[in-house]
């Protein structure tokens, strides 16, 4: 029989898959991949290591960065406290305590909110304070006896309301629109503050002069039981949405109400996240709300047993003002989200947990309609030894935009699919419990207190060797049944400093050889090839395995060929 010589190459690396134990040729997938990852090139390298910025007493439950006016700025929850972090070597300022079950962080108009599941807060950039609500005007056209025209909903954060009064010169009494207030705080005419008395008994309001002639010249605020504030200071997620612009916050998870979400109005004609009247709400009866994203004009709607779809519609009422619903229509009886508040869209899909994995919805046409597309099957190992039961698992998900990465982190590992080159790899030795992307960085915090930064350029993670290993399924290289020579092996690698190991092993030969020490030329950053012979003889399939735990290696692998005899 002759024996002919064949080279078999790798010019392109396509990340993890897990479920290839086997394979007739080089494919560039890997059977086991940690902390490499694939370059837009499609080579191998080193993940990004991080370095620690902050040291806190308290576990970090939330992380969120963004800007307040001109300014970067960091907001993260730790133990109980809600702290402020400038990005520089200061230490993080504490702000105020907010509770410790982390938080929704947002910013909107010239404030950013914490809605933490305990209350809810906004930061000025200078002060925490707790949101009151904005007091809504009931009546407006008012006569002195009380009768007036309706024009706004009564708020569920705060039991104060305004009604407006239009004086005739003669009457000093007002009776209240609304009875049984047990307070009236303040009375103004024209804008200044008028003297009063209050008559719980008759709800009337007395002034000791009687205001002129004008039209909605006066203005009484009264004070109910703030009975349904609870509602919204006790959910734990928050998006914003509505329509084209995004004029309206959707809130949901309270304990006390899982199936419902509850979402704000206009005040006044403005945007106004701090105004949810009482008949603003969705529910959702049997279902328990695990999250809402926005897509496009519409907001999705995940729960443990479905999803939903919304979207702002108007409708007049029966004294023709316009208002603003939102309808709720079934999107999937099968699928949801198991991750409460961790739903992302990725290259404007959304993506959520499943119990037998990841999904990407993605659009058909047919107007409103989504269909769940597995995307995780490539990496269904890592996922079933990660999350046995989804439903119970913590874990995070983030949308790495600059990078075009959906990370997925759970107990000290991430999955990473790349979803600009359709492919997966994994990350290890990453203990994060909250993480934010800015830019081409990564602010993650941890249990125990700490919050790092991952950042290119860091070979290290804070000091330590990042361990990377990239293995390729059994291999047969051709007809699995014929007895094979390895006979040489050849890697290109890319950058100054850049070293790997190579191991490999086969079906006559169990565990792995001494390595292949393949390094590049430090004193310029040129490719170069690395060739080694090798006398493997007589082996069905062969399996190689790159290996990198330097600290000052990139490990930058373009590309990698065997070539057998057989």
């Amino acid at each position: 029989m002759i024996r002919r010589k064949k080279t078999w190459v790798i010019n392109k690396f396509l990340g993890l898959n897990e479920a290839g134990v086997f394979d007739d040729s080089f494919t560039g997938e890997a059977s086991r991949m940690e902390n490499f990852v694939v370059a837009p090139d499609f080579s191998l390298k080193k993940r990004d290591g991080y370095s620690i910025i902050l040291s806190q007493s308290g576990g970090i439950k939330s992380i969120w960065c963004g800007m307040l006016g001109k300014s970067s700025l960091m907001l993260f929850v730790s133990g109980e406290g809600l702290y402020s972090y400038d990005f520089t070597q200061s230490p993080a300022t504490l702000l105020g305590t907010v509770g410790d079950s982390g938080a929704s962080i947002f910013s909107f108009g010239d404030f950013i909110y914490i809605l933490s599941g305990n209350n809810y807060y906004r930061y000025n950039g200078s002060t925490l304070s707790t949101v009151d609500g904005y007091i809504p005007t009931i009546l407006v056209n008012s006569t002195p006896d009380g009768e007036g025209t309706k024009f706004e909903d009564i708020n569920i954060l705060t039991g104060k309301v305004s009604q407006l009064y239009n004086g005739n010169g003669s009457s000093s009494v007002f009776k209240l629109g609304k009875k049984g207030a047990f307070s009236v705080d303040e009375v103004k005419v024209g804008g200044s503050t008028a003297l009063f008395t209050y008559d719980s008994n008759t709800s009337s309001v007395t002034l000791t002069t009687p205001p002129p002639s004008g039209i909605n010249n006066v203005k009484i605020t009264y004070c109910f039981p703030a009975t349904g504030r609870h509602m919204v200071s006790t959910s734990k997620g928050a998006v914003l949405c509505g329509g084209g612009n995004d004029t309206r916050l959707m809130v949901w998870g309270s304990g006390d109400s899982p199936e419902y979400c509850f979402y704000s109005e206009l005040a006044d004609g403005k945007s106004n996240v701090e105004y949810f009247p009482e008949n603003n709400f969705i529910k959702l009866s049997g279902h328990k709300i695990n999250d809402i994203v926005r897509h496009y004009d519409r907001q999705i709607i995940y729960t443990d047993k479905g999803a939903f779809y919304s979207y702002a519609s108007s409708v007049t009422d029966s004294l023709g003002v316009v208002r603003y619903i939102f309808p709720v229509f079934t999107l999937s009886s099968q699928k949801g989200n198991l991750a409460p508040g961790q739903a992302v869209v990725i290259d404007n899909y959304p993506v959520t947990i499943w119990y037998d994995g990841i999904y990407k919805w993605v659009s058909t046409n047919i107007r409103d309609e989504r269909n769940a597309k597995l995307i995780s099957q490539r990496v269904g190992k890592s996922f079933t030894e990660l999350f046995p039961n989804p439903a119970t698992a913590r874990i995070r998900m983030l949308d790495f935009e600059n990078r075009g990465e959906l990370w997925v982190a759970s107990q000290g590992k991430v999955m990473i699919y790349n979803y600009r080159l359709d492919l997966w790899y994994c990350f290890s030795g990453l203990s994060i419990s909250c993480f934010c992307a800015v830019g081409d960085n990564v602010y993650f915090g941890t249990d125990d207190g700490k919050i790092g930064k991952i950042s290119a350029g860091t070979l290290t993670d804070d000091g330590s060797a990042i361990a990377c290993i990239w293995e390729t399924p059994a291999v047969s290289y051709g007809e699995v049944s014929i007895m094979k020579e390895l006979r040489e092996l050849s890697v290109l690698l890319g950058g100054e400093a850049d070293r790997v190991d190579i191991y490999w092993s086969t079906d006559d030969l169990v565990g792995d050889t001494e390595p292949f020490h393949a390094g590049a030329d430090s004193s310029n950053r040129k490719p170069k090839l690395e060739t080694v012979r090798l006398g493997v003889k007589r082996f069905n399939t062969a399996k190689l395995t790159l290996i990198s735990e330097d600290l000052d290696s990139e490990a930058n692998i373009i590309s990698l060929s065997v070539t057998t005899k057989g």
